[in-house]
């Protein structure tokens, strides 16, 4: 896959609500805004810089987006990130000016550059799990504060702008990794139920081992993840531990609200059986009688 040939939409400025498709290449490489952007970044007055940095192309690098610009209106995620290395969030760091050479050792960088004001730096990188976006943003901010670098957290959102800028010597590297990270919250340790034939509630725990080490969603979706909590309630408090293996496979997963949707379901809805677990599980593959993966 050639990332930089790869579709992203562009907006007139901040303000634009619809855009049009481009390449990530025809967006990094024009010179069309040279001369505005060397008028920004020689004025020192920092409000009269960002009010005509609004002004310039935004682009949203991970993705082409229909109609409005939002996450729920992603049309096909190009499978980039872009992350904002800010000097102001990097005082620590002595050398800031030679950052680059510095980040260029990371096999997953396809692309740094400066940004518009001149001193910060923007890097843009390949995921090998788009569709969890959040998460691999989330693990990524953890492996760079690990090297003392600090990136700006508003990068967790797919639908963000990147205002278009300009670098005469970028780092480029077109065989760039995708980068594998991947964040999960921590959560307290689960002891297993050791597995008894015909135990109903072994049976669930058996497979809620598969589940956890093939990373298998079965809570994908709202209503999903209701018909799984309810089917677990009917084990009474003994589905409370499945029900949270269950749900952290999911990047939305919150301890607490997880612990909530139990305690409610526990108490409200009775008419759902275990049936409705190992259904849901042979969705998925995952067969109860064998507990195996087909």
């Amino acid at each position: 896959m050639n990332y930089l040939d790869q579709p992203i939409s562009i907006y007139k400025n901040v303000r634009g609500i619809v855009g049009r498709t481009c390449t990530l290449r025809s967006f990094l490489f024009s010179t069309k805004y040279k001369e505005r952007i060397l008028e920004i970044r020689a004025i020192e007055d920092k409000k009269a810089r960002d009010i005509l940095k609004i002004q310039l192309p935004q682009a949203t690098i991970s993705g082409v987006f229909k109609s409005h610009r939002k996450a729920e209106n992603l049309v096909k995620h190009s499978g980039l990130i872009c992350i904002d290395i800010d000097d102001k969030d990097n005082r620590h760091i002595l050398n800031f000016d030679d950052l680059k050479k510095q980040l260029a050792n990371f096999p997953e960088m396809l692309y740094i550059g400066h940004s518009v004001g001149g001193k910060g730096f923007f890097c843009i990188l390949p995921l090998k799990y788009p569709e969890k976006h959040l998460l691999q943003f989330k693990q990524l901010q953890i492996d760079f504060s690990k090297v003392g670098i600090i990136i700006d957290s508003s990068c967790s959102d797919v639908s963000r702008l990147r205002c278009i800028s300009l670098d005469e010597e970028p780092y480029v590297n077109e065989k760039a990794i995708p980068y594998r990270g991947l964040y999960y919250e921590p959560v307290k340790e689960y002891s297993y139920r050791p597995f008894t034939e015909g135990d109903t509630v072994s049976q669930v725990y058996q497979l809620c081992i598969i589940i956890e080490q093939n990373h298998i969603d079965l809570t994908n979706g709202y209503n999903n993840w209701f018909h799984v909590g309810a089917s677990l309630c009917s084990l009474g408090e003994e589905g409370r531990e499945a029900f949270h293996i269950c749900s952290r496979q999911n990047e939305q997963y919150k301890h607490q609200e997880t612990d909530k949707m139990f305690d409610r379901l526990l108490i409200n809805i009775k008419r759902i059986g275990i049936g409705t677990f190992f259904h849901l599980c042979e969705e998925h593959g995952l067969f109860p009688n064998n507990l195996g993966l087909k």
